[in-house]
């Protein structure tokens, strides 16, 4: 049986995504529009819906966003999931920060 069954927080998702996308943490919540932070930050939305029981509007408020942004960034994670191996890579780093049993797997 594992022993990491703790849900984690949206505070550890971003701090998880922030490093495996190496960007600071101040940078995912910004208001800084650069291609590298927008990534993370869609990241850090679409892991936060997955792995917390959060809403989008409580995902949102966590980030500075409003729910509808938090709506569009999981709409935009979804296509660069299907598109992009490097950033499919990373959103995997993200999930074994936040679940570090699975390198044991």
């Amino acid at each position: 049986m594992s022993q990491h069954l703790e849900t984690p927080t949206v505070r550890q998702v971003l701090a998880a995504v922030a490093t495996a996308f190496n960007e600071p943490l101040a940078e995912l919540l910004s208001e800084r529009r650069h291609q590298a932070a927008v990534q993370a930050r869609h990241a850090a939305m679409a892991l936060s819906r997955e792995m917390t029981p959060r809403s989008l509007p409580v995902i949102g408020r966590a980030m500075g966003r409003d729910h509808t942004t938090v709506l569009h960034g999981l709409r935009v994670h979804q296509a660069r999931m299907k598109n992009d191996p490097g950033y499919a890579a990373r959103v995997a780093r993200a999930r074994t920060i936040l679940n570090p049993e699975t390198l044991t797997a």
